[in-house]
């Protein structure tokens, strides 16, 4: 099987891309005298000015979110309150 085989069955089979992970994190225990090491992040530097740009263009990208849960909202209502309003009528 050729490598371009291989890398989009990797990117579609669940099973063989945990396989390849596991393989690596095998290799690299070996590699490592059998010792697993973690990771611990104490902190991010982020400068504030950048924080808030990321921050303020959140708060946009929500806005169409909030608009289509809104209008999803409605029509759920508007069902179902057209199928009990029917049945009580």
């Amino acid at each position: 099987m050729s490598d371009m085989a291989k890398n989009n069955m990797l990117k579609t089979d669940p099973y063989e891309a945990h396989k390849q992970r596991y393989d690596t994190e095998k290799k690299n225990r070996d590699q490592s005298g059998g010792e697993i090491t973690s990771v611990v992040v104490k902190g991010v530097s982020i400068p504030f000015w950048d924080l808030v740009k990321l921050l303020v263009s959140l708060a946009f990208a929500c806005i169409p979110a909030a608009i289509i849960l809104a209008i999803a909202w409605y029509v759920i209502l508007a069902f179902f309150g057209g199928i009990l309003g029917g049945i009580f009528k």
